[in-house]
Order: structure tokens, then sequence, then C-alpha cells
């Protein structure tokens, strides 16, 4: 094996595994909350060719390392199809939201959502022709990044107003509920009761004079002039 292998494991290893592949990984995992499988699968090959390459006796140790650079490659466009995508997902559900609770949304935010989409369509289909499209996929990225933090910036404060209002409105609604069931089981239980008790019960006429007493106090002019 020779200085010149050693150096360019080294180099794929320092350069395009640790500077580079790990920053998009964890952009990804950030933005998907998961860790792709298929990611992991390509940096086991790519680990795997690395490997072999430092045998001493392999066939064709630069090979290997080519092999090697394809895998990554592959992990770094995955990683940057499964952000986008999911990031995409994200910004429409946003937009749907805002425009629900806002009525509408500024030109400038659709523009730049279809000409992400556009671009993305564009990209994904020379990535599936074998074009190399990385620097590409990254562009992508950073502009759904950007509209997202406008988005965050510009329609935050109208997003917290809704949300309090929403859960008061909530909170009105259960008491408004609870006291009217409350109410309406009390009413039931004294019905009842006025029923089982024998008719000729102290309880039975105390409970019926006070109901005659309530909804003529409740029902006759008479009482409020008084």
């Amino acid at each position: 094996m020779t200085q010149t292998i050693q150096d360019q494991i080294t180099s794929i290893i320092h350069d395009d595994y640790l500077n580079d592949f790990l920053d998009i990984y964890g952009v990804t995992i950030s933005i998907a909350e998961k860790h792709p499988e298929q990611v992991n699968n390509e940096v086991r090959n790519a680990l795997t060719h690395l490997a072999r390459a430092l045998i001493p006796d392999i066939p064709d140790p630069q090979q290997e390392i080519e092999d090697a650079k394809k895998h990554l490659q592959r992990a770094k466009r995955d990683c940057l199809k499964l952000s986008i995508i999911h990031k995409r997902e994200q910004l429409v559900s946003s937009i749907y939201r805002i425009e629900l609770t806002e009525g509408t949304l500024r030109r400038a935010i659709k523009t730049k959502l279809r000409a992400i989409e556009t671009k993305r369509k564009d990209i994904f289909r020379r990535e599936s022709a074998g074009e190399p499209v990385v620097d590409e996929l990254r562009s992508i990225l950073a502009d759904a990044l950007e509209l997202g933090d406008i988005l965050l910036e510009d329609y935050q404060e109208i997003g917290v107003i809704i949300s309090n209002a929403k859960r008061l409105a909530r909170k009105c609604f259960r008491f408004l509920w609870n006291a009217c069931a409350t109410l309406f089981v009390t009413l039931l239980i004294s019905y009842l009761v006025l029923i089982l008790l024998p008719e000729d019960s102290q309880l039975v006429n105390d409970g019926r004079q006070l109901i005659e007493a309530i909804t003529n106090t409740g029902l006759s002019p008479d009482n409020n002039s008084e």
C-alpha cells in the first residue's frame, strides 16, 4: 500500500465525511426528525470500500477509493433530497395555516415557493439521469430554510395571538359545557326524587312549592315591580 492511497483515505474521512457529510446529515435529522436508513447503508458501504483499500494485496485499491467516494456522494444527495422534501411539506403546511388565519400572503413568498418547487423538480430529474447535483441541492435547501425563517419572522406574532384566542375559547366552552351538564344532572336528580317519593311527602310538597316560587319569580312581571 502506497502513501498515496493512505493520503486519499485520510482526505476522504476528514474532508468528505467529517467536514461535509456529517453537517448535511445533522441538518437532515433536524428537519426529518429521523435517521435515514438508506443514507446509513451508503456510509457503511463507503467504509467497507475504504477498509478494502487498506488491504496490502487488494487488486485495485484505487477503484475501492473511487467506489467509496461514490457512496458518500450518494449519501449526501439522499440526505439533501430528504431534507428538501420534508422542508417543502413544512412550508406548504405553514403557508396553509397562515392563509387560514391571516387571509392573505405576500406575493413574494408565494413566488419564492414556486421557484423552489420548479428548481427542485428540475434537479431531481437531472439527479435521476446521473448528473452531479449536490451543490444544486444545497442551494435549494438553503432557499427553503431561508423561506422558513421569513415565515417564522413575519407571521409568528399572528400565530401566537390566534393560538391564545383559541385556547381561551376552548376554556370558555369547557366551562359552559360543565356548568350546563351540572345543572342538567341536578334537575334530573331532583325530578326523579320527586317522582319516587310518596305523593303526600313533606319533601315533595316543599319541592313543588320551591319550584312554583322560582317559576313565579322569574315569569311574573309584578314581582319585579313590588
